[in-house]
């Protein structure tokens, strides 16, 4: 499994799961009108996914602005070897 929580201003996925995660994409939506803060580096695994092996994690630092949301929604996908899946959690920024 990959899960996102946020620690001190950083998304961290990690895969806590028995089996590789591959093709590991992950996008932040706003949760109401402001807009999300920046997650330095996660734009390029948009475009890139990454492959998490059982016990890695990729750390993503928070970059909040003025005028950011202060909750966030954050939809993660990646394939394994039982087949794609796709999770969403919602976040509250400090």
């Amino acid at each position: 499994m990959v899960a996102g929580t946020p620690t001190a201003l950083q998304l961290v996925l990690a895969n806590d799961g028995p089996a590789a995660a591959q093709e590991l994409w992950a996008t932040v939506l706003p949760v109401g009108s402001d807009d999300p803060p920046l997650f330095h580096g996660l734009k390029e695994l948009e475009q890139a996914p990454a492959a998490l092996r059982p016990g890695d994690r990729l750390p993503f630092p928070v970059l909040p602005l003025a005028e950011t949301a202060e909750r966030v929604q954050i939809v993660v996908s990646w394939k394994d070897e039982a087949g794609p899946h796709r999770e969403s959690f919602t976040v509250q920024l400090p």
